[in-house]
Parts: structure tokens; sequence; C-alpha cells
């Protein structure tokens, strides 16, 4: 598509102190008549450009002090340049680690969308969000920088509510502000010969490149021994390089959709590692070494068919992990080993038989964790089972399955077995499909030594938060519940 240039005309003095004022108020009703008089003479400086003026503005937004604004005047006076008028809202941000989160955001191209939860793992593995004790604390300290940049017109809200965008401006602003100490290399259209001596170097994005296969000399990485961020996701490597084996300083590995990769090299010496995901590959084994990352916090290996890990206790070592998820693979999760993951928090994985899955969900463990979804019956890809989401299980070849008490999300599909919904008071969405034998949803179950169940039919259950319950090819479907149910909460249901 041809680009046109389009004249913007500047805005009249009057517009300017218009929008200057209504960024700067917030909630004020007026400000102090000395305030005014200076406010107004820095919304003169501002070259009468409108990013120019909210950026400004909204840098000083809720400030009634005189002193503070005829700095902020003083400072004014001596920025020629758009360049430096822009700089002016960066320098007020006054905190040392907003500045560096907002100058990693120069990293992505032109008018790109910017994942927030994506940057803020970015930032945690940079270093820019220091160590808070839990994972949960550092993605909340991230987001409150965000709201700060989004706040003072540095970033801008996104087209979706979980993305943020920069102003091509605004990037430029903060280019040149890198340029004076660079720490990171992204926009690579061509790799050098020889391996680039880079010491400084702590980040290096190749990611979202699928023009054509991408080759990289097996030496790249020998003298980069401070990188810590490095991502390959959604592009076409078929190997990686050995040489990533010597970054020991690394804290974040990702290898998202890489349909491509059939080769990793060990991750042994990646002791430093703290954030690791593997999705989409054409690796048919786990990598080695990964036993010994044992400061990983976050690991995925997902939606890679062939992708298996031999049976011996790798996931133990793991001690420090608070997410895992497995998901769509070979690799055979047992209950053994999450148990010996005692700092977990959430957790996505899908067991290959019931019994393990029976084992984890009725552990302490289990109960204690944030956010679960567990899955069972995924091998054979015909008839997947029953799915708890947030909370969740799922059986073959057993007589009935009791989901866990505090389960929110229910889904059941190719079943043909009973299951308990009695005891869940938190369940809020069910949805059951493609059960040719199932005769009732719901039969209360009590499991016996034997691991045989009664049914007790005169009696009464009560899911009081369930709002959906969905059921879809059924045909020998005879009831819900032959006694009494009651769903105070109620909104939809759909047979």
């Amino acid at each position: 598509m041809e680009c046109v240039n389009v004249e913007v005309e500047c805005l009249t003095e009057a517009e300017t102190l218009n929008l200057f004022m209504r960024n700067v108020k917030e909630h004020q009703t007026a400000l102090d008549p000395q305030v005014k008089e200076t406010a107004e003479r820095v919304a003169k400086k501002c070259a009468r450009l409108p990013l120019v003026i909210v950026t400004v503005a909204r840098s000083m937004k809720g400030v009634n002090e005189i002193h503070e604004w005829r700095n902020a005047k003083q400072i004014m006076d001596k920025e020629k340049g758009l360049f430096k008028q822009l700089k002016f809202s960066y320098s007020r941000l006054k905190d040392e680690q907003a500045q560096h989160c907002f100058l990693y955001c120069a990293l992505y191209p032109k008018d790109c969308s910017i994942g927030r939860k994506e940057l803020i793992e970015y930032w945690i593995a940079k270093g820019l969000i220091r160590e808070m004790g839990n994972r949960e604390s550092m993605y909340r300290k991230g987001y409150t920088i965000l709201n700060k940049l989004i706040n003072t017109y540095l970033l801008e809200e996104g087209e979706w509510k979980e993305f943020v965008k920069m102003h091509d401006l605004i990037r430029d602003m903060a280019l040149k502000i890198t340029l004076t100490s660079p720490r990171f290399m992204n926009d690579i259209e061509e790799l050098p010969s020889e391996p680039p001596i880079c010491p400084h170097l702590t980040t290096l994005l190749f990611r979202d490149n699928w023009s054509k296969v991408l080759r990289i000399p097996d030496s790249f990485f020998m003298h980069m021994p401070r990188l810590k961020v490095l991502d390959f996701s959604c592009t076409a490597i078929e190997s990686l390089p050995n040489s990533i084996s010597m970054l020991e300083n690394l804290h974040l590995l990702l290898l998202r959709g890489c349909c491509e990769l059939k080769y990793v090299p060990s991750l042994e010496k990646l002791k430093a590692l703290e954030h690791f995901e593997l999705t989409h590959s054409q690796i048919e084994e786990v990598p080695q070494g990964i036993e010994e990352l044992v400061n990983l916090r976050k690991l995925e290996l997902s939606y890679s068919d062939i992708l298996g890990m031999s049976p011996c206790r790798k996931l133990c070592r793991l001690t420090q992990l608070h997410y895992l998820r497995i998901q769509r693979t070979k690799v055979e999760v047992s209950a053994e080993e999450l148990l010996c993951l005692k700092q977990l928090k959430d957790l996505v994985v899908e067991f290959h038989n019931v019994q393990e899955l029976t084992k984890y969900v009725k552990s302490v463990q289990c109960k204690s964790l944030e956010s679960y979804s567990l899955e069972v019956g995924i091998v054979d890809k015909e008839r997947l089972t029953c799915v708890y989401k947030s909370k969740y299980l799922s059986s073959n070849g057993v007589d009935a399955v009791v989901p866990h008490s505090d389960m929110e999300e229910l889904r059941i599909g190719r079943w043909d077995n009973h299951i308990s919904l009695s005891d869940i008071q938190s369940l809020r969405d069910a949805r059951v499909w493609d059960c040719e034998n199932v005769e009732e949803i719901i039969v209360e179950v009590e499991t016996s030594d034997r691991g045989g169940h009664r049914e007790d039919d005169g009696n009464t259950i009560t899911l009081p938060n369930l709002k959906i319950l969905f059921l879809e090819g059924l045909p020998r479907l005879k009831s819900i519940y032959k006694g009494i149910m009651v769903c105070e909460s109620l909104q939809q249901i759909e047979i």
C-alpha cells in the first residue's frame, strides 16, 4: 500500500490552552491563579502540537503547586525541538524503574500492538522489576508501571484491553535516549557472518518473522555474556545454535509458535533461566538438561503432538516453579512429580490416566492452587473426556468421578459415566456434549472401598452459583437429576 503524506494543522493558541488545561486539571475544579498563569506559559511551549500538548500536560496532571510548575517552565524554556519537548514527560516520571520500562517498549516495531502481560514478562526477565517474593506481586508491580505510562501518555491504550501501543514520535524519542547506552537489539535484517561481540547486550528479539527460514550461525551467541531475554517466537527457525548453551545469564527463552523447530541444544548450563516456553514445535523430546533449570519459575510445553519426555522424574527438580503448563503433548505427567513442586500456584496439565488425575485432585497441593485446568484422556483424540477449568477434572474407564468442591467451570465431552455435582457450591458454568450413553447428568455417588457407587434419587442438591447449563448431543438423556435441583442463579440453559 502506498503511503500518503497528510498535513495536520497545528492548533490555535486557544485550542492549545483548552486541550492542555483539560489534561492537567484531572478532577480539580480550578487551579491556583499563580499556577494557572505559569501553566499557560508552559502550554505555549508545546508548539501547538496535540501530541506534545497532551504528553506534557499529563505529566503535570493533578499538580497544583507553584514551585513545581515554575521548575517545569524552566525546563521547557531550555528544551528546543520536538524531541526535547517530548523528553520532558519522560524526565517527569521521576522514577528510574518506570523510565527503564518505558525505554524497553521501543524494542517493538512501529505501529505494533504490545501485549501487556508479555511486556511485563520481558521486564521481569530483564530485571527491571525486582524480585518481590512471588510472581503475582511482580505482575501487579508491572501493571502499576503500565498504568503510569498510559496516564502520562507515553503509552496509549490498544484496540483491545490486553494491549498497549506507542506513538511513533514517542518511540523515536525513546530510541534516541537509548542510543546513549544501547542494551537491546531488534529489527535485525541480516545476520553477520562472524559472531557479534556484544558484551553489554541484554535483550535480543527475533520474533514474528515468517518471511524466510531463520538460520543462525552455530557460534552466534559466543560473545553475549549478559544476554537475559531471547525470543524466537513465531519464526521459521529449524534449529537453535549450540552457542545458546553458553548463555549462562539468560532469564527468559521463548520458543512460542516455532512450527519448523526440530532441534534445541542442551539447556543444562542455563541455570539462571526463570521462564521457558516451547510450543507448536516439531521437537520429539523435551530438551536435554531441563531438569537442571533449578531457578525456573514458569514452564510451558504445549501444542506439540510429538513432544515426549523420558519418565525419569525430570520435573521433580524444578522446585521453584510457580506456573506449569503441559498440554497437547505426549509428556506423561504424574501426580508424584507435581507434588514435588511446593511453590506451584498455576497449573494447566493433561494426565494420561485417571488414576494420576484422581490422586492429584485429592491432594492438599491441588486445593491450595490459585488456578488450575486439568484434563485426562487426551492421548486418544477421538475420546476427549471431561475438563475442569480454573479448578477441574475428568476420567476414562471408571464408574464415576467426583470433582473438586471449589471448581468453577466443568466441561464434559464424549463421556459415558456418572459425575457428581452435588458438592460443587462454586460451580458457575457446566457444559456436557456428545455423550451417547448418558441418561442422567447428575447422579449422586458414594464411592465404596471397592470403587463402586450407591445412588440416592430422593435428595435435593443446591448449586447456588450455577449460571450456565449447556447440554448438546445427548440422545439418551432422560433427566438432568431425578431429585430436586435448586439453582437460584441460573441465567442460561440450552438443551
